[in-house]
C-alpha cells in the first residue's frame, strides 16, 4: 500500500491491524488503534484550546510516545509542530517563542 502521509498510515493500520503493537517506549506501548485513538483526541483538545490550521506549536520532548503523540496531534489538526531539542541554548528558545508571538499579533 501506499500512503500519502504518516498519519494516513496510522489511520489505516488501526483499522486494519487495530491490535498490533504501534510505537513504545521504555514505559508505555500502545497499538494502532489506541495511538489514533490519542491522536485524534490531542488534536482536538489544541484545538479546544484555540490552536488552528497553520499555528505553529513550539514541541520539546524527548522520543517518547507522548512526543509523537504531540506531534501528530499537531498535524492532524493543519497547525506546524517546531520541534526544539534538549541541546538548544535558550536565546535561541526565546528567539523562536518570540518569533511566534510576534507572527500571532501580526495575524490578529
Amino acid at each position: 500500500m501506499s500512503y500519502s502521509s504518516i498519519l494516513e498510515a496510522i489511520k489505516s493500520a488501526s483499522e486494519v491491524t487495530p491490535d498490533k503493537i504501534c510505537l513504545g517506549d521504555k514505559k508505555n506501548k500502545v497499538t494502532y488503534k489506541q495511538f489514533w485513538k490519542m491522536i485524534n483526541k490531542g488534536a482536538s483538545f489544541l484545538e479546544e484550546n484555540g490552536v488552528k490550521k497553520g499555528d505553529v506549536v513550539v514541541l520539546k520532548g524527548a522520543q517518547k510516545v507522548e512526543y509523537l503523540l504531540a506531534m501528530f496531534s499537531i498535524q492532524l489538526l493543519g497547525a506546524v509542530a517546531c520541534p526544539l531539542e534538549k541541546a538548544v541554548k535558550e536565546d535561541r528558545k526565546l528567539w523562536i517563542l518570540l518569533k511566534q508571538i510576534i507572527s500571532l499579533i501580526r495575524r490578529n
